[in-house]
């Protein structure tokens, strides 16, 4: 099977007229295997979202490499689902999903649009706009655009940070069972530890700017008893034992 590696010798942020230079990524190395479900924990303004772009594909201007095998950063293989769903306002939720694909009315492709919308639970919004529907609609639309081009790697930047925590569960669910149906590897980036236990094989923490990786643990609670509390806090309290062992760890567990 294949890995995919990631090693970012330096990625900085040159002065401007008010700010600084600011070195946001420094020696950061890791590795993904083919069809796991890796979350990246880290404080806030480590890089997580840089190393995202980077990876992506958006941001070209770093030290180092990227490998993604017979990838390409800039094809189907490699999909992005941002913090915001970035809907186009003005085309309806299957419009948006149909942007993605260069023939969106290929049977093959209508087949997995249906089951995707039925396996999300958005079928009966699928010629809403927009602005039609919830946040938590369009989180599910994001998801349905970005697995019907049937990625080999998925990013996911924080795409239920805006959530309530009922909606948000709901649709890591869904994400999860769509995973299950269509394996491939996932980078999912969370602030929240117990989003990162519930959907995660592995976690990989990051240190403070300028971020390397600084500890990665597998989760090791069967994915059928990762809906009991006990055994997710738990799970939580030996990181935070880890944790407290591990320079630059401030705010990865909490």
């Amino acid at each position: 099977m294949t890995d995919y590696s990631i090693d970012i010798t330096r990625k900085e942020y040159p002065a401007t007229a008010s700010t600084s230079a600011h070195i946001a990524i420094k020696n950061l190395h890791l590795t993904l295997k083919q069809n796991e479900f890796v979350c990246l924990v880290g404080p806030s303004g480590c890089g997580k979202t840089t190393l995202m772009n980077i990876v992506a594909g958006i941001d070209q201007n770093y030290e180092g490499t990227i490998n993604l095998g017979t990838l390409s950063q800039t094809d189907n293989k490699v999909a992005y689902v941002f913090q915001e769903p970035r809907l186009l306002p003005w085309r309806s939720v299957i419009q948006n999903i149909h942007l993605v694909l260069d023939d969106p009315n290929a049977p093959h492709n209508t087949k997995l649009i249906e089951e995707l919308l039925e396996l999300m639970e958005i079928t009966h919004i699928r010629d809403h706009y927009p602005g039609q529907i919830s946040l938590g609609m369009a989180r599910r639309v994001a998801l349905v655009r970005a697995f019907v081009v049937q990625p080999q790697i998925l990013l996911m930047d924080e795409p239920f940070v805006s959530l309530d925590e009922r909606t948000a569960q709901r649709i890591r669910q869904r994400l999860l069972e769509t995973w299950q149906t269509q394996p491939h590897t996932i980078l999912f980036v969370t602030h929240d530890i117990r989003e990162a236990i519930y959907l995660a094989d592995r976690i990989v923490f990051l240190s403070q700017a300028p971020s390397n990786v600084i500890n990665e643990v597998k989760v090791t609670i069967p994915r059928h008893n990762r809906t009991d509390e006990h055994s997710i806090e738990a799970f939580r309290q030996s990181l935070k034992r880890i944790g407290s062992k591990t320079k630059n760890y401030s705010g990865a567990t909490k």
